[in-house]
């Protein structure tokens, strides 16, 4: 049950955590920020809890790998990447960024709002794409 709920939530989660980290995973915390964010989980910060979950997929990972013997290989797009070719020159395309070059207003920093914001950046990307040619 552990391991489908972990393989589950990896094959979700990884996607977003691909874009917002260029490809690679979020660098662990330090010991310090570490405990810093535990206390701001302990007194009730949700994106603590958010926090602590990106900064972890290494060993989640790691966790699945060991469990089955088998690497993680979701298809993916990199939508920094495609951004770089479809809007070049910004100063910086983090997903703020993007969501700023194109009007696109949210809550950044929460799992679930970064994930419908990079599904309306994809999307504006890719019909911005489709009218380039």
């Amino acid at each position: 049950m552990l391991l489908t709920l972990l393989q589950f939530f990896a094959s979700r989660f990884l996607v977003l955590a691909l874009h917002l980290e260029a490809g690679s995973f979020p660098r662990p915390l330090s010991p310090q920020e570490e405990i810093r964010t535990f206390a701001a989980l302990r007194a009730g910060d949700s994106s603590a809890r958010e926090k602590l979950i990106r900064h972890n997929l290494r060993f989640l990972y790691d966790r699945i790998y060991r469990e089955t013997g088998e690497h993680l290989n979701n298809p993916y797009l990199d939508t920094k990447k495609l951004a770089k070719t479809v809007v070049p020159g910004l100063s910086h395309y983090s997903l703020e960024a993007l969501c700023k070059h194109f009007g696109i207003a949210g809550n950044h920093h929460r799992a679930v709002d970064d994930c419908e914001l990079t599904e309306k950046v994809l999307d504006a990307l890719w019909r911005l794409k489709t009218q380039q040619g």
